[in-house]
């Protein structure tokens, strides 16, 4: 299953550059890597891909099956909202796809 959401703002490399540094540690994340441009973060039964387009945050989840996507989608998006809480930044995901 994947899904993809693309958030405005006009810091998105460094907003990345947070996120990746605040997760890296965290639970539920078990790796971050950076792969093409791409920094991955790999969650139990899947992972989020993050980058930055210079004004929007761009990410594409992928998970095993539906219950898992979804608790990664809320993770990633919970600490990037939190991250950029003085720009109300909010994040939508496209439906899952198979």
């Amino acid at each position: 299953m994947r899904s993809h959401a693309e958030v405005a703002t006009p810091g998105a490399d460094r907003l990345v550059r947070r996120l990746a540094a605040d997760l890296a540690a965290a639970e539920p994340v078990e790796q971050v890597v950076e792969e093409a441009g791409w920094t991955v973060l790999r969650i139990a039964g899947g992972s989020c891909a993050v980058t930055g387009t210079g004004d929007a945050v761009v990410l594409d989840a992928e998970a095993t099956d539906a219950p898992t996507l979804e608790r990664i989608q809320a993770v990633v998006a919970e600490r990037l909202e939190r991250l950029a809480a003085s720009e109300g930044l909010r994040v939508r995901w496209s439906p899952p796809q198979p």
